[in-house]
């Protein structure tokens, strides 16, 4: 999601780390609470942070201008699945994780990209 037109880099850099920041903390809310009725079970992690990837690296024909920063959407893809993964870790079964990794995938992409619209930084036309 890096833009091909001059943005204000600090614009750009803050929005993306916001919405990351953000996205971390709300799985490290859902740990803390579940926690104690839920065992962490890092084999979830591991099943929703790879079915987030391959999710991405799916639909990243249709998501990454080409042209890209390479780096930046390696990064994005990271966290992507760092964030599904952590958001996870609680679930008992690794193939429930599996199939709701790439559900908080697109729930991250609607909001990145409804922040980034309405922060000037994206634009749709």
């Amino acid at each position: 999601m890096t833009p091909t037109w001059p943005v204000h880099e600090s614009k750009y850099t803050f929005a993306r780390i916001s919405v990351m920041t953000a996205w971390l903390l709300v799985a490290t809310l859902l740990l803390f609470l579940r926690r104690r009725a839920q065992p962490v079970n890092w084999r979830s992690f591991s099943f929703a942070s790879a079915a987030t990837v391959i999710t991405f690296l799916v639909l990243s024909t249709y998501l990454v201008v080409p042209g890209a920063n390479l780096l930046a959407v390696a990064g994005s893809v990271g966290f992507y699945g760092l964030v599904s993964g952590f958001s996870c870790v609680t679930v008992g079964k690794p193939k429930v994780a599996a199939v709701a990794g790439p559900l908080l995938l697109c729930l991250q992409l609607l909001a990145d990209v409804s922040l980034l619209v309405t922060s000037g930084v994206l634009r749709i036309l």
